[in-house]
């Protein structure tokens, strides 16, 4: 899968007139009885404040802050503020009937990183657990792959950006998260029909490059996707032979051709896609 990537760019900078000046903004997804409501106001160049709100069957169930960072994202803004883009989703993304709220941020940079908030409701205790997960450069669409009435995440692997090459150059397998118990987990492997179609993408790719142009992205991709339907050797010693078409010379991510090979195979097996 090409990179899903946002063009991620405002339009001038709120900066110079945040704080008490700020207006606040909201967005507001609804689903059957849950109508949630994300509301936000920026603080500084860098920070913003946001409040989640949640009414089911017209009762106010939830009303708190929701944390603008988690983990190594840093400071955070609601990726509604970016062109296109929705800060707030709801869908059943575990096939129990309710659907879960997604609240979408964006750490700011180029290429980095989108990142979701999934809040997801608990009947026991009459609140919302919630769990993130970053995406990188890509994001997610929600699609109902096995026609179950439960919505994957589909989304690209953002590990391969930059690391096959530069970055205008890499592609990005697909990925197909699902929610379990209230996790995330790479479900990709379940969904071969979505990653066949991404294995035909990536070959007519890397077959209409222009002379020049570089495919060793395009092939690391493509490698990928026929290793995560259990034939990682033959498509490893299909690139092998196409060696002549990667390149003579080093390039700033991998080197000679011999290089990038050695390093295609090891992180494919790093990353779990070679068994």
């Amino acid at each position: 899968m090409l990179r899903i990537a946002l063009v991620l760019a405002l339009a001038g900078t709120l900066a110079a007139t945040a704080g008490a000046s700020s207006p606040v903004r909201s967005e507001t997804a609804t689903s059957g009885h849950v109508k949630a409501t994300v509301t936000y106001r920026q603080l500084d160049a860098t920070h913003f404040s946001m409040q989640l709100t949640v009414v089911r069957n017209k009762n106010k169930v939830y009303d708190k802050p929701v944390p603008t960072s988690f983990g190594h994202t840093g400071p955070s803004q609601p990726l509604g503020l970016v062109g296109g883009a929705s800060t707030i989703d709801l869908g059943d993304l575990d096939g129990d009937g309710e659907p879960e709220i997604l609240v979408n941020l964006y750490t700011g940079g180029a290429h980095c990183c989108n990142w979701t908030w999934v809040y997801k409701w608990q009947p026991k205790l009459r609140t919302y657990s919630r769990t993130a997960h970053v995406w990188g450069d890509p994001l997610y669409r929600l699609a109902d792959l096995a026609h179950t009435n439960s919505l994957e995440l589909v989304s690209a692997d953002d590990r391969f950006a930059y690391a096959f090459s530069d970055y205008a150059d890499s592609v990005l397998p697909v990925q197909v998260w699902t929610l379990q118990k209230g996790r995330f987990v790479d479900s990709t492997r379940t969904y071969s029909n979505v990653v066949t179609a991404d294995l035909a993408t990536n070959w007519r790719r890397y077959q209409g490059a222009a002379p020049g142009m570089p495919v060793r992205g395009i092939l690391a991709a493509w490698v990928a996707d026929d290793c995560l339907l259990g034939d990682c050797e033959t498509a490893y010693a299909r690139v092998k032979s196409l060696s002549s078409k990667l390149g003579d010379s080093a390039d700033m991510q991998n080197g000679t051709v011999a290089a990038y090979l050695t390093k295609l195979k090891s992180s494919l097996e790093a990353w779990g896609y070679w068994h």
